[in-house]
């Protein structure tokens, strides 16, 4: 039983580094003035797989016309593609009680995303997954109880995925505004910073 666990575990290890690198070769070919970057955050997700279910707008290639697949680890969701398209979470993965539960949504329409008909890059929420798949509705999360602060943290950490990539400035000018955003709301006067 060791014996299988530790295969598993070096599996999923692999399949986690495989989809690092790859999401970073994808969208150095994309750009936040063609393209659509959609993120959000699910908790307790260990992996997510989505597939395109309609292609957006826009030229593809010839090997891209097929159903794309994302498989996402972690919980961070990122996805990038033509305007227009669609995806739907065709499986995840969760983690309860240190055990991996796999839930299959072949046939339901409980997370389809549509991109938006503009490029850039737009946040799709957050969700508290065991409470959602306990209750069958959806249940937003948020960190410390804030929902600016939860889109900051996730903006955050969507911009560690993608340093060095067309996207890179994108992001970080979102941050800039919800930084300003946080700013405004806790009554901190930014004019004292620029004296």
């Amino acid at each position: 039983m060791k014996k299988i666990s530790l295969i598993l575990s070096a599996l999923l290890l692999i399949l986690t580094t495989t989809n690092c690198a790859s999401t970073n070769q994808d969208v150095l070919y994309t750009s936040p003035e063609t393209d659509v970057l959609i993120y959000g955050f699910a908790s307790n997700v260990n992996t997510m797989n989505f597939y395109r279910t309609q292609l957006g707008n826009g030229d593809y290639p010839e090997d891209e016309k097929v159903s794309k697949a994302k498989l996402i680890s972690g919980g961070l969701i990122h996805i990038v593609d033509k305007p227009g398209a669609s995806y739907k979470l065709k499986e995840l993965t969760i983690i309860k009680d240190n055990l991996p539960y796999r839930y299959s949504f072949e046939r339901s329409d409980f997370m389809e995303y549509d991109f938006p008909e503009k490029p850039g890059i737009y946040y799709i929420g957050s969700i508290d997954m065991l409470k959602t798949l306990s209750t069958g509705r959806w249940t937003n999360l948020y960190l410390e109880g804030d929902e600016l602060y939860t889109k900051i943290k996730i903006t955050e950490k969507l911009l560690t995925k993608y340093k060095n990539t067309p996207w890179e400035d994108e992001i970080n000018a979102t941050l800039d505004i919800l930084y300003t955003k946080m700013a405004e709301n806790s009554g901190y006067d930014l004019s004292e910073d620029e004296e």
